[in-house]
């Protein structure tokens, strides 16, 4: 009786801490990024401050594996070529760091942000409303247009290139007190590092200079990834949404009537809807078709409604075909 007791709050322990990581999803994506860098960063000490001659020090390690999971590559540190194992570790490393553990920290940052270029675009379409298309007459807004490329585009990746661009200019008064660069040095380093493309003509000297290439590294490089991507999921939604428009827009002749007609009586309001996104390519027909099979299966009467009586009787079928399989029904 006191180990089911016992299991039953175990139970309800974990019920309680399975609905809070629900409630909390940034504090779960915050944890794992934590952790597996924690763990890259721990590697990277570990084997190269055995392997490499003289040993790299803790701070000389995590500054290895942050500009490496970037692809950053200053290649002011590098494995020697006299260390056992010391290349064929490090390509590891590389694969290990840009597609596990750098895709976490970006997708935390992105995380992070994302709230902030919400905020913004908000503000924005209000400030340049999309065209509104009134399908019914009735004076509201029915489907909303995009404006043009240059408004769309600029109103919705500003917030993330002004954070981007923006951040360059406290970087590299960073970079400055710690390296004594000049600022135009250490911006020109900033935009290079931000965009990957690590020359590595300017080299870091100091630790602290490190610890900030670190954190500069890491937040920059995510950044970009996520403007990068930004980019591309605009692109793809402008299409759609402009695609739609002109479907919507389009007088609706016999010939497309007659297309969205699946079984001859005329088009109904499923057939319409369903035609509708096919041609949108927001479906194909293959997703639509097995939900088809099974309403026409549950509607017994063929009414194309379906009734209490239509699902009574295809539970009905059910039990029948459980009894001829001889396979016990709980009731």
């Amino acid at each position: 009786m006191g180990q089911s007791r016992q299991a039953a709050r175990d139970d309800k322990k974990l019920y309680a801490f399975g609905a809070l990581l629900q409630r909390h999803p940034l504090l779960v994506k915050c944890a794992r990024a934590i952790v597996v860098t924690g763990l890259y960063f721990t590697w990277a000490i570990f084997f190269y401050r055995q392997k490499e001659e003289g040993g790299w020090t803790p701070l000389e390690a995590i500054y290895f594996a942050a500009v490496t999971m970037s692809t950053v590559g200053y290649g002011d540190y590098s494995p020697s070529q006299d260390t056992i194992g010391g290349m064929p570790v490090t390509v590891l490393f590389i694969f290990i760091g840009f597609i596990f553990v750098f895709a976490e920290i970006s997708g935390l940052v992105t995380m992070l942000v994302t709230p902030i270029f919400v905020g913004v675009r908000g503000l924005l379409e209000r400030l340049f409303p999309p065209q509104s298309i009134d399908l019914d007459g009735d004076g509201g807004s029915d489907f909303k247009v995009p404006r043009r490329p240059v408004i769309y585009y600029g109103s919705n990746l500003i917030a993330p290139v002004f954070i981007i661009i923006g951040g360059q200019f406290f970087w590299a008064w960073a970079y400055d007190k710690c390296e004594g660069w000049g600022y135009g040095v250490a911006f020109y380093h900033c935009m290079t590092t931000a965009t990957t493309v690590g020359y590595g003509d300017v080299l870091i000297h100091t630790d602290n200079g490190k610890v900030v290439a670190i954190f500069h590294i890491l937040t920059s490089v995510s950044l970009l990834g996520s403007l990068i991507s930004e980019i591309f999921a605009l692109q793809s939604k402008r299409a759609d949404i402009l695609k739609r428009a002109e479907m919507l827009k389009r007088r609706l002749d016999p010939d497309l009537i007659t297309s969205l007609d699946t079984d001859g009586g005329g088009v109904d309001k499923t057939e319409f809807v369903v035609g509708m996104l096919v041609k949108l390519e927001l479906v194909g027909q293959e997703d639509v078709e097995p939900y088809l099979k099974q309403f026409a299966k549950l509607d017994v009467d063929g009414s194309g409604v379906l009734t209490s009586e239509d699902l009574e009787a295809a539970a009905l079928a059910m039990e029948a075909k459980v009894a001829e399989m001889k396979i016990p029904v709980k009731k």
